[in-house]
């Protein structure tokens, strides 16, 4: 999952993107922001960032790009923020998430797939009432010796059960990753269960002849998301709307592509065309004058709809 967060990174320490000559930035890492607060004069913002280096820098504008569980977390108060603002950092919900990856020396679910091709042979997705949740088999095989299955996917409170089993990886007195350990015994024992009476099916043994290691991860114990994505429920968007599609990568886009938009708009008296410019960039080349949100039509591009991004930027009160 880093993949994209990485890219990032190496975009912005780019001298050529976007164009040539642009001005290289390093991403700081593991100095997570504790508070923010408005300066004295205020016009900047503070923003003090905790770990081994702590510090206070002020900046004239702050995205601030975190989870609602984690921005809770910093100290506010110098923001003066409204208190349905507030209300809405605190009772938006995320739901839990658990996974729980295992490593096996052959794929040994493939033959339960006879009627797919070559190319897709082997993929699919199991659903159950065990502790497992969903079990996700991948429909590739790369060759690089992999065969690595998602035993388990468990959410809400199966995820809960499930990952009061994960271990702390950073605690060296952790033992060694085995088919013995609880969890991993849980979903071996569950993926026996699952196939039990089919042709071929695994015995407990074989999957312990199978296991090379496994790895299983609690969102809701990640100190940087606080929870796994957005289950919000009825009048939650009373005091704070996110976007159009929350709980997505899709959703992540919309919300920096109407903040930026709040932020320029924000700025049109002090430059007129600003105002122009902002709208320009949810407006496609064939429709400058924002017909398509008109006619209630679809954007250009499916993962980030600009109709529903202005959409979202007008029900946060985008003026």
């Amino acid at each position: 999952m880093s993949f994209v967060t990485d890219t990032m990174a190496a975009r912005l320490k780019s001298t050529i993107w976007p164009q040539a000559g642009a001005t290289s930035i390093d991403v700081s890492l593991s100095t997570p922001a504790v508070a923010m607060s408005l300066a004295s004069d205020g016009r900047t913002i503070q923003v003090t960032t905790g770990g081994e280096k702590s510090s206070t820098n002020s900046y004239d504008m702050v995205f601030n790009t975190t989870a609602l569980g984690p921005l809770q977390q910093m100290d506010l108060s110098g923001l003066n923020l409204d208190r349905d603002i507030l209300d809405g950092i605190r009772a938006l919900s995320y739901d839990r998430a658990t996974k729980v990856a295992i490593n096996f020396n052959k794929r040994w679910w493939t033959g339960f797939y006879p009627n797919a091709d070559a190319m897709h042979r082997g993929g699919g997705v199991s659903s159950s009432d065990f502790p497992l949740g969903f079990t996700v088999y991948p429909s590739w095989d790369n060759g690089d010796g992999t065969n690595v299955l998602i035993a388990s996917c468990a959410w809400a409170q199966d995820a809960s059960r499930m990952a009061a089993l994960v271990p702390d990886y950073t605690d060296p007195s952790t033992p060694t990753p085995s088919y013995a350990g609880p969890i991993a015994a849980v979903c071996l024992e569950g993926l026996v269960k699952l196939w039990a009476g089919r042709q071929e099916a695994p015995t407990l043994k074989d999957l312990h002849d199978y296991y090379i290691t496994h790895y299983a991860w609690a969102w809701s114990h990640d100190l940087c998301t606080c929870g796994t994505f957005a289950l919000f429920g009825p009048g939650r968007f009373q005091n704070i709307y996110p976007n159009a599609h929350y709980a997505w990568i899709s959703g992540a886009l919309d919300s920096v592509l109407f903040s930026v938009i709040k932020f320029l708009a924000a700025r049109s008296t002090e430059s007129p065309d600003v105002a122009t410019k902002a709208l320009k960039l949810l407006a496609s080349d064939s429709n400058p004058d924002k017909k398509h949100f008109e006619k209630n039509e679809r954007g250009e591009h499916p993962e980030g709809d600009e109709r529903l991004a202005y959409w979202c930027a007008e029900a946060s009160a985008m003026k």
